[in-house]
C-alpha cells in the first residue's frame, strides 16, 4: 500500500522497459530494478519515472542471466554481473546518478570464484560491512570492509540450494535441499551440520521457542538445537498423504503452526519433538 493506514488502497501499475532479470530491492526510499536488458533502473516508492540506466551485466553474460541484488545501506548496494563478478554502486537519494566503486582492477568489478546462485546475504555489522555470497559450485565466500576483500570462504561440498539466512543470530544456509549447515564467520570450518533423513528440507526453518523446527516433504519435522545442531528427539511423522507446505511458525506457547499441502493446518506441541517418549506414543 502506497497510503497512510485507514484510507483506501490506491493500485499503480509500472510498464518496465524490460522484463526483470532479478528480484527488486529496496534502497532507502526507492525500489532499484534490475532489467533483462542488462540496465539497473530506480523508481520512488510512488513509482515516478526511473532514474539510471546503469548496466548490470558483464559484457560476457548471457542474455539469460540473473543479477542478484543486495543493499549495504540506504545508499550503497551490491550487483552481480551475470558471471562471477561483483560491483558496488554508491546513490544518494538526491543524486540523479549512481557513483561506482572501484572494486576491483579492469572495469572495477570484484571478481570471486565462481558465479553466484543467490542474492548476496547482508549481515549487521557496525562499523564495514559485511556480506555473504553463494557460489554455484557450493563455495561461500564472506566479503568485509569498505571495499568489500574477501577474508573467508567455505567449501560446503554440495550445490547451495537455499541461499544463507539468519536465525536469531545463527547463520544458516541449506545445501543439496537435505543438509542444514550453520556457519561461524569467525571459523574456518562449519560449526554444525543437521541432514534430514527423509526428503528435502521444506522452507527456511524458523526458531520456535528454544528450537530450529526442520520440516521435510516426507513429512517429518524434527526439532534442532540451534547452538549444536543436535536433534532434541526423534521428531513427528505426519500420518497422513500430505506434507509441509512451509516453514512451522510459533503459534502460543509451546506450539508450532504448520501449514500442509492439503490446506489444513497442523498444531504441532513442541513435546513431540523434544523426546523419544512422546515419539513413541504417538506412532
Amino acid at each position: 500500500s502506497l497510503n497512510p493506514p485507514n484510507e483506501p488502497v490506491i493500485e499503480r501499475s509500472l510498464k518496465l522497459r524490460s522484463p526483470l532479470a532479478g528480484d527488486p530491492i529496496r534502497l532507502g526510499d526507492h525500489l532499484l530494478l534490475p532489467l533483462e536488458d542488462g540496465k539497473l533502473y530506480r523508481y520512488t516508492l510512488d513509482l515516478k519515472p526511473a532514474e539510471g540506466g546503469y548496466t548490470w551485466r558483464s559484457r560476457l553474460a548471457p542474455t539469460s542471466a540473473r543479477c542478484y541484488l543486495a543493499a549495504l545501506n540506504e545508499v550503497k548496494f551490491i550487483a552481480s554481473d551475470g558471471r562471477n563478478g561483483l560491483g558496488m554502486w554508491n546513490w544518494p537519494a538526491k543524486e540523479q546518478f549512481a557513483t561506482p566503486v572501484l572494486l576491483g582492477r579492469g572495469d572495477g568489478r570484484l571478481k570471486l570464484s565462481e558465479r553466484l546462485s543467490g542474492p548476496p546475504l547482508v549481515m549487521p555489522s557496525q562499523n564495514e560491512f559485511r556480506a555473504l555470497i553463494p557460489g554455484r559450485g557450493g563455495i561461500l565466500t564472506l566479503l568485509e570492509g569498505e571495499k568489500l576483500r574477501v577474508t573467508r570462504t567455505w567449501d560446503l561440498k554440495g550445490q547451495i540450494t537455499t541461499t544463507p539466512f539468519l536465525r536469531d543470530g545463527h547463520l544458516l544456509c541449506i545445501v543439496d535441499e537435505n543438509r542444514l549447515v550453520c556457519i561461524d564467520p569467525t571459523k574456518d570450518i562449519a560449526k554444525w551440520e543437521h541432514a534430514t533423513t527423509g526428503e528435502g528440507i521444506v522452507g527456511r526453518p524458523q526458531i520456535v521457542e528454544d528450537m530450529l523446527i526442520v520440516a521435510d516433504r516426507s513429512g517429518r519435522y524434527v526439532g534442532v538445537n540451534p547452538r549444536t545442531g543436535r536433534k532434541f528427539g526423534n521428531g513427528y511423522q505426519v500420518k497422513a498423504t500430505v506434507a509441509p507446505s512451509s516453514s512451522p511458525i510459533a503459534f502460543g506457547s509451546n506450539r508450532a503452526f504448520a501449514p500442509l499441502t492439503d490446506g489444513t493446518i497442523l498444531l504441532l506441541s513442541l513435546d513431540l519433538l523434544r523426546s523419544s517418549w512422546w515419539h513413541r506414543l504417538f506412532e
